[in-house]
């Protein structure tokens, strides 16, 4: 839908258009105009003031009373009107053409052609006629108030218009300001009272829900949820376990759309205070009933709606490829929190409010942005005296962008002080004793503040200066359970929505292990089932991963044979950094991009968690260590499908067509499948050549791991680097039902002999460890393949046999011709000599 736009002309000044991007309706229109012309008017008034004080012409009393008016917010009277026809030579003129004196008198006052197109699409209206060839007039209509000329598209036509104007009126509409007052806004604004909720809340044992028509598909925000009948888990015991935590600052990390988003703008519809009275009884409403109403009820009367609360996320509303970009939206995000609490400004001193509104205008101009934030929470406490809390949803999401983006360092400086200096504790501001105590202490002046994110980057990001941080997983105790679904809440989901394959749900979209043994659900792929009623890929499909299978396929063979094993259905101990350090996975560490894996939901943990501590205290919660052994494995179908994505490669044979010709022992059809995908799909820098050693090593094992995910996802079991006979095998495949099987052995050809020699080596060696004795009994048809490469060469040797009275005979042979590119001496791309 295409935005509406809008041109402004001030007094004095020239027309200039102003981009509207959120407006939806008139009050929308009016703040979005209002933000654009506020910085411009306040500007134009401080300057004037400014020269009339130089000039002797107001005293410095009456220059500090008259910025402080022209610094307030403006308020604005908006209204509606028809174009105004033209009124020429005594007679009135109701058509289009008459409108041409006006225009060249627009043309006169502002040459911008943009101005210009839009005032010849105005409809004339026989009402207010004015006099267009009485230049005076025109200028005083043009001059003497602030005129803004609204273009709307035409999806947009009937939401804006009121009832009382013609359907046959144009989308083009007049609007003009009439009057403009410098005051400053000492009422608190009004919110929007939330509707009274109308599920039913259904429980069954510890576990219940929000039960409603629908689920909250498109919307994370908590009230939005309750108040638009949309079924909800119910994770309000999360408040009373917030209040117990002994840490000021708690940061919990879960996979992307894990219901984080959700529970914090849950914790803050608790714990806001309403800005109206009245709100408060509103606001009970989305919790009346629900298990903190039930189980929890005095801190309703100890907490509820009792503390000024800073709310924001740090995810961009827009791409975000430069600093310049994400440093203007950051900019924008926190003008908006102080539009959203500008009812502190009239208890502000003169010198705190000039700066209240250079932030308010995001004023890139602005010196020490880094401290808006704390000087925001400074202003609360002082208005409330009381402490306020801080909710940070995305935290980790600008350090990610800019790392991808090339400007992680100027990005971490900028949110290190951001953050820093609103979060960081003295020991002064430390006492013992958990939130609940510590919430009602009015000496001390730093906030409590509750972090959400996917990854954990402490050390290595903007709270590395932090030592009163404290972090919780999926393996920690504290909260284990108030992100994500649990198998019994998932039950009570599906039978309220009538979904009866709670098997084919658990399949796909269990397996995330917690503490205390239990195993979380993904909320995302849960409810999209219950909407479209199909198992499919619904939490993988809602990001891209090109850099994890970037990482993937650049990581060190010790990473691919372990991820082999997963992908068999095994379980891998690795370790699991506490602090992850971008740098960490520039330089393919395996244990950075475990870690990376596993906080991004595609990697679980078992259950066996007795090595991290499940105490009731904070200090057990968490994990201080720089790392923690865990046994890791694939979570669910849903997960091992993108792992098998990320081994398919573009522009390449299906890697299907791959298995089946191996396992049919259609070897020429094989060797061609396997030179078509390296030549189309993949570089001489992605293989490295003949000349990089280890890098084109690393790479053929992760082709290689392509085909093992494939085939394990059609049936067959993988068993790659495996012990077999007197060593190790590099990929093993049997499909029981066909009864066929496969051993392969690979060779990377490095210039020391010719790659027919690597091929026969790699398939003597089948032969001479004996990995022919882990087939399975029932096997029929074995294919041995040694597979040789070097830059874009691939060379196979292979035989197939068929079991007869217990015995393997040879049935058929191939060795293969060399097919592919090759690099010369100086690095160039040559046609092999065969095809020339």
């Amino acid at each position: 839908m295409a935005p509406p736009k809008v041109w402004i002309m001030l007094v004095d000044y020239e027309w200039e258009e102003v981009e509207l991007t959120e407006a939806q309706h008139i009050a929308g229109l009016k703040a979005e105009i209002k933000r654009a012309l506020t910085p411009k008017i306040i500007r134009e008034k401080y300057d004037k003031l400014t020269q009339r004080l130089i000039d002797g012409e107001i005293s410095d009393v009456q220059y500090q009373t008259f910025l402080d008016l022209s610094r307030a917010s403006v308020n604005i009277s908006l209204v509606a009107v028809n174009f105004k026809a033209v009124l020429k030579e005594n007679e009135c003129y109701n058509r289009e053409k008459h409108l041409d004196p006006l225009k060249e008198a627009a043309t006169l006052l502002s040459p911008q052609l943009s101005l210009l197109d839009v005032l010849r699409g105005f409809k004339v209206d026989g009402t207010d006629q004015i006099d267009a060839n009485n230049m005076d007039t025109v200028r005083k209509l043009f001059c003497e108030n602030i005129w803004v000329f609204v273009y709307l598209p035409n999806e947009f036509e009937r939401t804006w218009k009121k009832p009382r104007l013609d359907e046959d009126m144009s989308p083009f509409l007049t609007w003009f300001f009439s009057n403009w007052l410098f005051t400053p806004q000492c009422k608190r604004p009004k919110l929007l009272p939330p509707v009274p909720k109308t599920q039913d809340i259904i429980t069954e044992g510890n576990f219940g829900i929000y039960a409603g028509r629908d689920v909250p598909i498109g919307t994370d925000n908590f009230e939005a949820i309750v108040t638009e009948d949309c079924s909800f888990v119910d994770k309000t015991l999360l408040i009373s376990e917030f209040l117990q935590c002994t840490t000021r600052v708690s940061l919990v990390v879960r996979p992307r759309r894990f219901g984080k988003t959700t529970n914090l703008t849950m914790l803050k519809n608790f714990f806001a205070c309403p800005i109206e009275p009245d709100n408060k009884e509103r606001r009970q409403e989305l919790f009346r009933d629900s298990k903190i109403w039930r189980e929890e009820r005095k801190l309703f009367d100890e907490h509820f709606c009792k503390y000024p609360v800073i709310s924001f996320s740090l995810k961009a509303e827009h791409p975000c490829e430069t600093w310049e970009k994400m440093e203007k939206d950051i900019r924008l995000m926190i003008a908006g929190l102080y539009e959203e609490h500008k009812y502190v400004y009239s208890a502000l001193s003169n010198a705190r409010k000039l700066r209240f509104n250079d932030v308010l205008n995001a004023d890139p101009k602005l010196d020490s942005w880094g401290r808006t934030l704390k000087e925001l929470s400074e202003y609360l406490k002082a208005y409330y005296n009381r402490r306020c809390i801080v909710l940070i949803d995305e935290y980790d999401y600008p350090l990610d962008v800019a790392f991808h983006h090339g400007f992680y360092e100027t990005a971490r400086d900028f949110f290190k002080s951001l953050l820093g200096s609103l979060l960081k504790v003295s020991i002064l501001d430390s006492p013992a004793g958990a939130i609940t105590e510590w919430l009602l202490l009015t000496v001390a002046t730093a906030v409590i503040a509750f972090l959400v994110g996917v990854m954990r980057v402490a050390k290595a990001g903007y709270l590395s200066d932090f030592n009163n941080v404290m972090v919780y997983g999926m393996f920690n105790t504290r909260f284990s359970d108030k992100f994500g679904f649990t198998e019994e809440e998932v039950a009570i989901l599906l039978r309220h929505h009538q979904k009866t394959d709670m098997e084919g749900v658990k399949k796909w979209y269990d397996g995330y292990g917690a503490t205390n043994n239990i195993s979380l659900y993904n909320p995302w792929s849960v409810i999209s089932y219950i909407q479209l009623g199909v198992l499919d890929t619904h939490w993988v499909d809602t990001a891209t991963t090109e850099t994890i299978q970037r990482l993937i396929w650049h990581s060190r063979t010790t990473f691919k044979e372990s991820a082999a094993e997963l992908i068999e259905g095994e379980t891998i101990e690795r370790k699991l950094l506490n602090n992850l350090s971008y740098n960490d996975l520039s330089r393919n560490s395996d244990d950075a991009l475990w870690t990376l894996l596993y906080y991004s939901g595609y990697l679980s943990h078992k259950n066996d968690l007795s090595n991290t501590g499940a105490s009731t205290s904070d200090a057990q919660h968490s994990t201080p260590c720089d790392a923690v052994p865990m046994k890791l494995c694939i979570p669910n179908a849903e997960v091992a499908n993108e792992w098998r994505r990320w081994l398919q490669i573009s522009n390449a044979p299906p890697l299907s067509s791959v298995v089946d010709a191996l396992l049919n022992g259609h070897l020429k059809k094989f060797h061609q499948f396997l030179s078509d995908t390296v030549i189309e799909a993949l570089s001489f820098n992605d293989v490295g050549g003949s000349k990089a050693g280890k890098k084109s090593e690393s790479f053929y094992h992760g082709f290689s791991l392509g085909w093992l995910i494939d085939a394990r996802f059609r049936g067959c079991t993988i068993k790659s680097n495996r012990e077999a006979g007197l060593g190790r095998s590099d990929g093993h495949i049997e499909h029981q039902e066909r009864r066929q099987a496969a051993i392969m052995e690979f060779k990377i050809d490095r210039g020391n002999g010719t790659m027919k020699k690597k091929a026969e080596e790699a398939l003597s060696q089948i032969e001479r460890k004996e990995y022919r004795r882990e087939v399975s009994s029932g096997i029929e048809q074995l294919v041995e393949v040694g597979i040789a490469f070097k830059g874009k060469f691939v060379m196979i040797t292979g035989k197939v046999y068929k079991k007869e009275d217990g015995k393997w005979l040879e049935k058929d042979g191939y060795e293969g011709e060399i097919d592919g590119l090759e690099e010369d001496e100086d690095g160039d791309e040559n046609m092999d000599m065969d095809d020339q």
